[in-house]
Formats: structure tokens, sequence, C-alpha cells
């Protein structure tokens, strides 16, 4: 059935890196070393970089507010349209929304939505926000047809559940899949995703810290 060929031809971990990159709750996934031809893992690796060094020279405060939408076009190659694509709210304390606005063109660079677009998603809203409390992502798609976005929805939460079962041993995984909410709302495909912000801001400095200690491993400093 199509519910069968969704799940074995989107790779788990492009769903995680997805999901998960957006919030900037978790960076642990550039390291590894399986990772899909389709996508492009420099820009990922660039802004781990750019971040940490941010974050050493204290340019940034992590605990601001803020909020990003973007209403978006995707093109065939799994990136935005710059020409249709734009910004619509950016509230907030303004680094943090240049952080949150380069993760979201990141994912644009790296390609990660080529998936989404195989499946028939094209005009799409991001929403990326931080409050006192939590760290919030939503993701929206208008499909042709009901029926599309239930079944899209329907794989998508197979693959959830495939994922937690595949990661019983990894708490902070668990902890981000637990965190993924996805329905289907009329035509519309929607994934939510919350963490608290004190749990959100420890996943993210703990992998930044691991990223950072492999960087300079690899380069022999």
């Amino acid at each position: 059935c199509y519910g069968e060929r969704f799940v074995k031809t989107v790779n788990l971990k492009i769903l995680i890196i997805m999901s998960c990159l957006i919030i900037l709750a978790t960076l642990s996934i550039f390291g590894q070393k399986e990772f899909s031809p389709k996508t492009n893992k420099k820009p990922l690796q660039d802004f781990v970089i750019n971040l940490n060094q941010k974050l050493d020279s204290k340019e940034v405060d992590l605990d601001k507010p803020f909020s990003v939408t973007l209403e978006g076009y995707l093109t065939k190659e799994g990136r935005f349209d710059t020409q249709r694509s734009k910004f619509t709210k950016l509230e907030g304390d303004e680094k943090m929304i240049a952080i949150a606005k380069n993760a979201i063109e990141v994912i644009s660079d790296s390609q990660m939505f080529v998936y989404l677009r195989d499946l028939g998603m094209e005009k799409v809203t991001l929403v990326l926000s931080q409050d006192d409390k939590q760290i919030s992502f939503s993701f929206n798609s208008e499909l042709p047809t009901p029926e599309k976005a239930k079944t899209i929805s329907s794989g998508f939460n197979t693959l959830i559940h495939l994922a937690q079962l595949n990661t019983k041993d990894d708490i902070e995984v668990q902890t981000l899949l637990k965190a993924m909410a996805v329905r289907s709302e009329g035509n519309n495909f929607i994934l939510n995703m919350a963490l608290p912000k004190s749990e959100a801001h420890r996943l993210l400095k703990n992998e930044l810290q691991k990223q950072k200690e492999k960087r300079y491993s690899n380069s022999g400093e």
C-alpha cells in the first residue's frame, strides 16, 4: 500500500533532522556517517560552526523570545523558491530571529524537503517560535485532497512509531519523537513539535558541544 511504500522511501533520520534542526533542538545527526544522497550536509555543518561561535562569544542569548513565520513554495529539488517564498512574520529578539531564519534557510539549502516535495507538497507554511515556556515548530502544507493529506499523515505517524521502536536506547531521540504530533485537517498535512524551553536548550547545548569536540578532534586541535 502507499503507506508501506512511504515508510520504505523516507529515511527515518531525515524526519528527525527536519523536525529537530529547525527548532534548534538537536544537532547530533550531523556527525553520523549515514546521510541521504539527496541532501547536502555542508550547510548543516556550517550552521553548527556558526552557532557555536555566536554562543561562545555571547553574541546571542538563547533565552530571548522570538517568532518567525515563512510562507513558501518548494521547488522539485526541495529548496524554497526564492521568488515565491517570504517571511511574513518576524517578532522578538532580532539576533534570535536571524538564527531562526538561518536555520530555515539551511534546511532549504540542504534540500531535505525534497522528500516532502516528492510526496506532492509544494505550498508550505512554517512557524518557529520560542516563549518563556517552550520552543515550538509547526509545518503545514495543503494537498490536493483530504484523502492524500490523511494518507501522508498516516504514513508519517507510522514512521514516527517505527523510529521510536528503533531508538529505544536513545533517550534524547525518544524525547524528540514524543514531542511530535502529526495529523491531517481537511486538505492540510500538519506537523507540530513542542518542547519545554529548558529541555530544548539542554539538548541543543549538549549536541553543540559534541560537534565542537568532534571538529577539534578531526582538525587535530
